[in-house]
């Protein structure tokens, strides 16, 4: 049976051996609310959320979501990782998206440049 974002979440808070209360603090939000949240009392949860709680389990937004098996979590991206770390936001208007494809394209075709 597939688990669901938020058993997920507790799994991976208590793999980590986090108390509530620190997994709250940690996250900048209450006890009470990682309690809605690993219950599936909040149905759906916005991005804005799962970033910092996805930051703090060392994980995705996605792999909490459910959208991304085991072994492509354990096989995650270093690339990912860094721009959730480094950048932490992972939502844009269309208008800025279409900005940072442009300029990961130049980047790239930069590199075959140098190479």
């Amino acid at each position: 049976m597939k688990e669901s974002t938020g058993e997920r979440i507790k799994r991976l808070r208590l793999e980590k051996k986090m108390s509530v209360t620190e997994f709250a603090e940690k996250v900048g939000t209450s006890r009470m609310q990682i309690y809605r949240y690993e219950s599936d009392a909040i149905e759906k949860m916005p991005y804005k959320v799962l970033i910092p709680i996805a930051k703090v389990l060392g994980t995705t937004p996605m792999y909490l979501l459910g959208n991304d098996d085991e072994q492509n979590h354990a096989k995650l991206d270093n690339s990912v990782k860094k721009w959730i770390n480094v950048v932490g936001e992972t939502e844009f208007t269309d208008e800025e998206f279409n900005e940072l494809a442009n300029f990961a394209k130049y980047l790239i075709s930069k590199r075959s440049t140098h190479e």
